[in-house]
């Protein structure tokens, strides 16, 4: 079985973790739905994620309703 739909909403994800899951999408070529609402990923979690996504081609959704983007962790 592959994974293709991930939802990780309400996991108290930081800019730690959405690097992680940046780092994660750049090898992935599986998923193609991601959401990360409620959780605490910042400008700079949104940016590793966007910057992932260059080399990400599966993933159609990313979901980031209520993750504080707006935020930067300067």
């Amino acid at each position: 079985n592959t994974l293709t739909d991930l939802d990780l909403a309400v996991n108290s994800i930081t800019i730690s973790g959405a690097r992680a899951i940046g780092t994660a999408l750049v090898s992935n070529s599986t998923l193609s739905t991601l959401s990360l609402t409620y959780n605490w990923i910042e400008a700079d979690g949104a940016l590793a994620i966007f910057t992932a996504l260059a080399a990400n081609t599966s993933l159609k959704t990313l979901v980031l309703r209520y993750t504080d983007i707006r935020r930067s962790a300067e």
